[in-house]
């Protein structure tokens, strides 16, 4: 299985817009892509413009196809409207 982080900083007046696509997403996700185990949108207690995408894929072809998708795309570039930066992704390798 394949972990994935994504960091994300939100612009203080884009925060309601970027949490309704944030759960829109979350929300499609869950309902098309069985290979995605855990696909949750966080936010930190200490900065609060501060968003952390968590989410565990079976493979790396789960996650090809998580991006492949049309809502995902459209998504991305919604919540990229929100932010200032790009996002900062990490992908990590379980432990079984």
């Amino acid at each position: 299985m394949i972990g994935v982080v994504a960091t994300i900083k939100v612009h203080a007046d884009k925060v309601e817009q970027f949490e309704r696509v944030a759960l829109e997403l979350a929300a499609s996700v869950k309902s098309n892509e069985p290979d995605c185990l855990l696909y949750c949108m966080t936010r930190s207690r200490s900065d609060p413009l501060t968003y952390r995408s968590l989410e565990i894929f079976r493979s790396q072809a789960a996650i090809e196809q998580h991006m492949a998708r049309e809502y995902f795309a459209s998504a991305v570039e919604r919540l990229r409207a929100c932010s200032g930066e790009e996002p900062t992704v990490e992908f990590m390798d379980t432990l079984e």
